[in-house]
Parts: structure tokens; sequence; C-alpha cells
């Protein structure tokens, strides 16, 4: 019995999109009263007793739309990445070749470069959906930290890639 990759991934892939629909069914809070009494007077309490109320009225909407989310992108990208290479079942996974170093530097650039963009809507979208309390005002710090680790092990690998070319004697032409 062979089995198919690509149906593996398409029904991974339909189960983040019903996660994500199912999610979307639900509201944020289990008393939208009471969550917009504590929104509007989250500065006049303590960070603790607001965090402590909030969990209680918070539902599992996000956890499921992030999950339905994460799931559905991460599908969609093997599925691609299937299609792309004609991977079919299992036995062709053993014929990937892999990639030279060359093009993971500059891969790993553009994709990094995706980030700086990617990073900003992941922060503005979890502060439209509430996830960050009002009082809760700089996440330009988070956005900014995320971005600038992300460089530093980008320059990390490309000094070690420098490093192992010199010591084993390779030419890669990335220096």
């Amino acid at each position: 019995m062979k089995i198919i990759l690509r149906k593996i991934i398409f029904l991974i892939l339909l189960l983040g999109i019903g996660l994500l629909i199912f999610s979307l069914t639900m509201s944020y809070y289990t008393d939208k009263e009471a969550a917009e009494e504590l929104i509007s007077g989250s500065y006049d309490i303590g960070k603790t007793e607001y965090y402590e109320r909030e969990a209680e009225l918070r539902t599992h909407k996000t956890t499921f739309m992030d999950l339905g989310a994460g799931i559905s992108v991460s599908a969609l990208v093997l599925l691609g990445f299937f299609i792309a290479k004609r991977i079919r079942k299992f036995s062709d996974l053993i014929q990937i070749m892999s990639i030279n170093k060359t093009l993971i530097f500059i891969l790993s650039n553009v994709i990094w470069l995706v980030l700086i963009p990617g990073t900003h809507f992941y922060h503005i979208f979890r502060r439209g959906r509430g996830d960050y309390p009002p009082f809760a005002d700089s996440i330009g710090i988070s956005i900014i930290n995320q971005i600038s680790l992300l460089l530093f092990y980008d320059t990390i690998e490309f000094i070690h890639r420098i490093d192992n070319d010199k010591k084993y004697n390779t030419n890669t032409n990335i220096h």
C-alpha cells in the first residue's frame, strides 16, 4: 500500500483550516461586558490583578486560531515543496539533493528580510486581537529585539561558514 505524501499534507492542511474556521466561531471572552469593563479600567488596577482577571475571562479562541494558522501555513509550505520537487511518496524523499552553501547563504538573507515585515505584521495582528493589554504600549521593543536576534544569528552563521571554508580549504564563493 503506497502512502501518498501530498494527500497526507492536504489532510493536514484541511485540519489547520478547520481549526482556524472553528476559532472564528468563538468569542474572545466568556463575558464580553466584564471584559470591556476590565479593559476600560485597566489603568486603575495593578498588572497582576489585570492578568489574573483577563485569564479568567479569556476563551481558547486565540489558541485555536494560532494552531490553525500555523498548521495551515506549514502544510502549504510542505505541499508547495512537494509539488515543486515532484515528491509523491516517502521513497521519493531519499532522492532529494541538498543545495549548495552559496544558495543557503542567499536564501537565509532573503528569508531574514521577509521576516522584518512578517514580524511587524505578527505583533500588529496580536495587538489588534487583544493579546496585549492597553497599558502595554511598547510592542516596538519586541519587534526590534526579534529582528536584531535573527540578524545576529545570520551573521554568526556567515562567520562560521567562512571559518570552515578556510579550515577545510573549500571554496563556496561567498566571501
